[in-house]
């Protein structure tokens, strides 16, 4: 499997994750309905501006969607790999702990 197989893997994957359906975020994004299958098949990754808006829209950065380590730090690796309710959950319970520290 090529880079851009990877790549394209993933996004599926992070749209799955979130929810959408290929086809309605390639249309959010504004992107060819036949982005991803053309990573897959061309070995061809997208342009810097195409790789920034999945990034965007999947709040994780270019380094994660390419497979390189963005932060050095594996925990926030996987945070960035949740799914948005987990994201959420995982807020939550940041601020809860941020609070009871503020109140000892």
């Amino acid at each position: 499997m090529n880079n851009s197989q990877k790549v394209a893997e993933l996004i599926e994957s992070l749209a799955k994750d979130r929810g959408v359906s290929v086809s309605t975020m390639l249309s959010e994004l504004g992107m060819n309905k036949n982005a991803l299958f053309t990573m897959k098949n061309s070995g061809y990754l997208p342009r810097i501006e195409n790789l920034t808006k999945f990034a965007d829209y999947f709040n994780v950065t270019v380094d994660f969607l390419l497979g390189r380590p963005s932060s050095g730090n594996k925990e926030v690796e996987m945070i960035l790999s949740l799914s948005k309710e987990d994201k959420e959950f995982i807020m939550r319970q940041v601020r809860i702990l941020l609070l009871d520290k503020k109140a000892s």
